[in-house]
């Protein structure tokens, strides 16, 4: 499915109108509805293109997020849970029974896991 076709099945699921649409977002209902013609194909084939050749997520190269690498559905998963205030509050109490040893030890795997 491409770029144009996305917005649009996403759009009219909500049962939205261009101008619905173009109006939270703060923006012409002609310039809606110009990201939903085909026109913008070619840019957002561009942008996967080049996510591709460099190896980065859409996001990335968006701007979006400050992860290069895409993240695999399980990735995204556990991400989605840290959020989660329990899952935080769980971690933040483990990491203060960590020991001086175990945080250094702690660090040295999350710098090689960010190499």
């Amino acid at each position: 499915m491409e770029f144009n076709d996305r917005l649009k099945k996403l759009r009219t699921e909500r049962s939205l109108s261009h101008e619905d649409l173009a109006e939270l977002l703060g923006m012409r209902r002609q310039s809606y509805a110009y990201l939903e013609s085909k026109i913008e194909d070619k840019k957002a084939e561009t942008i996967i293109k080049l996510a591709s050749f460099y190896n980065v997520s859409t996001d990335y190269l968006l701007g979006v997020s400050d992860f290069p690498k895409p993240f695999s559905n399980d990735e995204q998963k556990f991400l989605d849970e840290i959020v989660n205030n329990d899952l935080k509050e769980w971690f933040t109490n483990e990491l203060n029974n960590l020991s001086i040893e175990d945080l250094k030890k702690l660090r040295v795997l999350w710098e090689l896991m960010n190499k």
